[in-house]
């Protein structure tokens, strides 16, 4: 597990990045599950606002994304555990375990999955200021090889990339500027992620 505690160019914000692997935590077995899901629900996203520091701007997005309650989505089988949900929960475990002191206020508030194909790009984007909807941000990688289109943080660390490897997951502070670079591979990228809320959050 790797952690990086910096601050933020844009507004000298503390922020954390949590980089762990997953594999041997039994979730290489559950990726052929995302990958059912996401090819169950995901669709072209089209235009769409993204929230940024200065605002809301609209931007046209030709990858493939689901809705954001993955984790509600009830597996067709009994005995099947919703791969995203089991996500969520480890994501939590894992901040629970790594930041102190810990916060038992904690919930999922939203997951997806999405595909990027050669020459889809995600925009520098939030996902919202310190509060209930996003306190933590959270990528999973599914299906990556290390020439994929890396994660970019641009106002940490002069422009931090995070290069994607299967099984790692990247957690970090909700407000944090991220994007992905142009995906320049001829197989998909693949990727789960989600939102995680803070109940003891107020305004």
């Amino acid at each position: 597990m790797k952690i990086t505690h910096s601050f933020c160019s844009e507004n000298q914000q503390p922020c954390v990045i949590i980089q762990r692997q997953l594999l041997r935590s039994g979730f290489q077995s559950c990726h052929d599950d995302f990958v059912k899901y996401i090819d169950m629900y995901a669709h072209p996203k089209g235009r769409e606002q993204y929230f940024t520091s200065s605002g809301y701007k609209t931007h046209d997005s030709d990858f493939y994304e689901t809705d954001y309650y993955m984790h509600q989505v009830t597996p067709s089988i009994k005995t099947e555990k919703n791969p995203f949900l089991a996500l969520g929960q480890k994501v939590i475990s894992t901040i629970e375990n790594v930041l102190s002191p810990v916060n038992t206020s904690l919930y999922i508030y939203e997951t997806w999955g999405n595909t990027l194909v050669q020459g889809n790009i995600i925009e520098p984007h939030s996902h919202g200021w310190n509060g209930p909807k996003a306190s933590y941000v959270y990528v999973y990688n599914i299906s990556v090889c290390e020439n994929c289109a890396s994660l970019v943080f641009p106002t940490v660390n002069n422009g931090m990339k995070i290069s994607p490897k299967i099984g790692q997951i990247v957690i970090f502070s909700g407000w944090l500027v991220h994007a992905v670079d142009e995906h320049e591979c001829d197989h998909p990228r693949i990727n789960a992620g989600g939102n995680i809320g803070d109940l003891s959050y107020s305004v």
